[in-house]
């Protein structure tokens, strides 16, 4: 193994500082702080024999360099000895904005919004001050005369140092809150971004990784950081292909009792019902998480039976679950049905690009006549429902108290369906407060229908089907992100 690059601080005078006994359990530590075996190659031997100036020089030219710069900056924590890793944590951030400036990607763009926190304005203008942060102003920033919380977004970059270096110069940065990284195939992007995840200071709350390559080892590494860190709340990781093990370590975390997330996309992450059953068990345990997005992966029937198992019981708190194009049909419906008859905690469910049909939507009727279904949006875009599945759907909008949006986008329901729905929609009483439909703009009948509706219901608005749901899936807005 060798070194990826060389250190962002000069190692040597550090190690110098440590007495025989604590470079002794400085050796100590690093080996237990091995994510993948990184001294595996060094004879423990030449390691436990060298000295202060020795051991630089092996973790110097025969490590990699991300590793010994966060493990040696743990190392000293755990010694309590935070003078050295200051001055560690000090010249990698100096580095870091440093080769920022010199290698500035194009597209970084810094924005910041204002929510003062309880300091101030003096204070705050001394602690930027003190970190140096006018030296980003290399790079483009707006309003950063008081500050509240940061955001980042950092697409498809080359150096792929760029992510390293970010990552490290807002190390403990405490008004970071929302990061984005995109299209990183770099194998060094996750570990220094784990180490601020772990830092103490870290208030970082939105963490989106889109299709970002990393290895099992790296998943493991950012699944026990999620443990740790207890700021971050909204983790975005779609379009990463998870493999068998990379799936578990996840849902492992999302049992521990230290993790904190509460809104989670798993969206084209290639899950299929395999993953279901152990993901239904971590609902069970986890209290925490409000909205879980599985979005064009595979689960089918079977999958979405399993999920209803851990969805089914008390301690599940989800409220917003998105199934959008996961090969779903009348009978993962069924199931769909069954749970939400049982005062679930949902209330919002995306079922679009489903093929469910005049079946399934019969079951998902049956529950919104329930006085215990919490439903308040159902989207149903593309979903195979035909004019004949309007009957049921009425007499379900007659009879619901809590549904406030429907979307049947991308549904022929034609003046057939709409006149049928017509006498439920009309009722001042019926909940519903954004309906979107797919209209034949040149069917006059329909537009006269539509017209009758609002009259009658001016609190019903009526929206026309013009997305484009590639780019923006109709429950995108009411998920998070």
């Amino acid at each position: 193994m060798v070194p990826s690059a060389q250190l962002d601080f000069n190692l040597q005078p550090l190690l110098e500082q440590l007495d025989q006994d604590e470079l002794s359990k400085f050796k100590s530590l690093l080996r237990t702080l091995s994510l993948q075996d990184e001294l595996h190659h060094i004879p423990q031997m030449e390691v436990e024999q060298a000295d202060g100036k020795q051991l630089a020089e092996i973790l110097t030219n025969r490590c990699p360099s991300y590793w010994v710069e966060m493990v040696t900056i743990q190392v000293f924590d755990k010694m309590n000895r935070t003078d050295l890793s200051e001055r560690a944590k000090d010249e990698l951030r100096e580095a870091a904005l440093k080769s920022l400036q010199e290698n500035k990607p194009p597209s970084l763009e810094i924005t910041w919004t204002r929510e003062p926190k309880c300091e101030n304005p003096e204070e705050i203008q001394q602690r930027l001050e003190d970190d140096k942060e006018p030296e980003l102003t290399q790079v483009q920033r707006e309003d950063v005369t008081n500050p509240g919380e940061a955001k980042e977004s950092l697409e498809r970059e080359e150096p792929a140092d760029a992510y390293r270096n970010f990552c490290i110069a807002f190390d403990g940065h405490e008004t970071l809150t929302h990061l984005t990284l995109q299209g990183n195939d770099q194998d060094d992007m996750l570990p220094p971004l784990c180490m601020v995840l772990r830092h103490p200071k870290c208030n970082l709350q939105y963490l989106s990784l889109v299709s970002c390559s990393a290895t099992t080892q790296q998943w493991a590494d950012l699944s026990s950081s999620l443990k740790i860190n207890q700021s971050l709340t909204c983790l975005n990781l779609t379009a990463n292909e998870l493999l068998d093990e990379d799936a578990k370590l996840l849902y492992l975390t999302l049992r521990h009792p230290k993790c904190f997330l509460q809104r989670l996309s798993l969206e084209n992450c290639h899950l299929t019902e395999a993953y279901c059953k152990e993901l239904s068990s971590a609902l069970i345990v986890n209290q925490r998480l409000t909205h879980l997005c599985l979005a064009k992966n595979a689960l089918g029937d079977d999958g979405v039976e399993l999920l209803c198992e851990g969805l089914s019981y008390p301690e599940c708190q989800l409220q917003t679950l998105v199934l959008w194009y996961c090969n779903i049909t009348s009978e993962g419906c069924n199931h769909l049905s069954t749970l939400l008859q049982q005062n679930s905690s949902l209330t919002h469910l995306d079922l679009g690009l489903n093929h469910i049909g005049i079946i399934g939507l019969k079951f998902l009727c049956e529950a919104l006549k329930k006085p215990l279904c919490n439903l308040r949006c159902l989207w149903l875009w593309g979903c195979a429902i035909t004019p004949f599945s309007c009957e049921d759907l009425s007499s379900a909008l007659s009879s619901n108290q809590n549904l406030t949006t429907l979307d049947l986008g991308q549904n022929s329901l034609g003046y057939s369906g709409v006149k049928v729905l017509c006498d439920a929609l009309k009722l001042q009483s019926c909940p519903l407060q954004t309906l979107r439909l797919k209209i034949d703009e040149s069917d006059a009948r329909i537009h006269k229908l539509l017209q009758e509706i609002k009259d009658s219901n001016p609190q019903l608005t009526i929206e026309s089907d013009h997305r484009d749901p590639k780019n923006n899936r109709p429950s995108s807005h009411d998920f998070i992100f």
